[in-house]
């Protein structure tokens, strides 16, 4: 810019302005890379607590369900402790008690946070007997829904 006069310069130059959009530019660049980060960083967070909600939702929902079975029958001699999966998958629900737990209060919301509807209970025995055996297992039960959710 030495040899030249102070007409032959844009306005733009002189002023500053294009070194300040060069310095804008690299502001955002390096904003938009800071936000980016953070966003990975704010997505693998949202996957681990989304995993942490849903696993402490199911244990919820399978304690609730194996109360409710308790209740209904006991007599029965199943003696689990609440989330002890390996006694929980050891008794299963016929089709009027399976039925009734689905229609519980408390399981209803348990299973609208884990994000599955169920708008007619009675009519998802079918669904939740995988062997076709004429009652669900709780290992069944926790197949589907798993697969429920996708």
């Amino acid at each position: 810019l030495a040899g030249l006069d102070k007409d032959d310069i844009p306005n733009s130059l002189q002023a500053g302005v294009i070194p300040r959009v060069v310095v804008a530019l690299q502001v955002t660049t390096a904003q938009d890379l800071v936000e980016q980060a953070a966003r990975g960083i704010k997505r693998k967070h949202a996957q681990q607590y989304e995993l942490e909600f849903v696993k402490g939702k199911l244990c919820r929902l399978l304690d609730r369900v194996q109360d409710l079975h308790l209740a209904h029958k006991p007599s029965s001699g199943n003696a689990a402790g609440p989330g002890d999966l390996q006694d929980l998958r050891s008794f299963d629900l016929e089709e009027e008690e399976f039925t009734q737990i689905l229609e519980d209060e408390e399981v209803r919301e348990l299973m609208a946070d884990l994000d599955i509807s169920l708008y007619n209970p009675s009519g998802m025995f079918d669904a939740f007997d995988a062997d076709c055996d004429g009652k669900v297992s709780m290992l069944e039960f926790i197949q589907v829904i798993m697969k429920l959710r996708g």
